[in-house]
């Protein structure tokens, strides 16, 4: 999954909601509950501002405004586009459904989008991304979300039966989990009967494509 730390720092400058953060001991918490939360850790890739010459790198070549959208694979089932030049992306490059490897898939902008959102750190506008649903290896969480399963998850087309299910709105990282114990959702999060990749939702636009 993607690098935490990045992601944190990039829903921070979106104000996207992903989840709310859980104490330590909450099922959310357990390793494969964070999967989609988003994107833990050790899968390499994407979103990543510093590092690997990374995508949505505004500095990385010169930075500037380029005059039009800069679009690029952050994975094999992921793109992304800005509104600056960064290091991998490619001026009015495709970011779509096509893009993404497979269905079901979604692509989620913010509100400024084709436009630049003024305090966006690593100029991250528009994702499109495959959509996967998974168990985590204790059976206590079922989620959805962007990003594949690691090892040890069971890969599902969807979650149902258990106690309470959450959803979290957000244009890098929308989320919905299921878990067996009724903790509750988040502040920030929706209660849902189920979850399905077709329950994912952004929290601004929901475009057919990013470009």
């Amino acid at each position: 999954m993607k690098n935490l730390l990045v992601w944190s720092l990039a829903l921070s400058a979106l104000g996207a909601c992903s989840g709310g953060h859980h104490p330590e001991g909450d099922p959310r918490g357990d390793g494969g509950g964070g999967n989609f939360n988003p994107r833990g850790s050790g899968d390499g890739g994407g979103f990543n501002p510093s590092g690997d010459g990374g995508n949505f790198n505004p500095s990385g070549d010169g930075g500037g405004a380029g005059g039009g959208v800069y679009c690029g694979q952050s994975d094999s089932t992921e793109c992304g586009c800005g509104t600056m030049p960064a290091n991998g992306y490619t001026q009015n490059a495709a970011c779509g459904p096509s893009q993404t490897g497979g269905s079901p898939s979604l692509c989620c902008a913010t509100a400024a989008w084709p436009g630049a959102t003024p305090g966006n750190l690593f100029d991250i506008e528009c994702v499109c991304s495959q959509i996967f649903c998974e168990i985590d290896f204790s059976g206590d969480v079922c989620q959805c979300g962007f990003g594949a399963p690691t090892q040890g998850d069971k890969p599902v087309s969807g979650c149902s039966g258990y106690a309470v299910c959450c959803r979290g709105r957000s244009t890098l990282a929308p989320t919905c989990a299921c878990y067996k114990q009724n903790i509750g959702c988040s502040s920030d999060e929706e209660q849902v009967p189920s979850c399905a990749p077709s329950d994912l939702r952004c929290s601004d636009q929901s475009p057919s494509s990013c470009n």
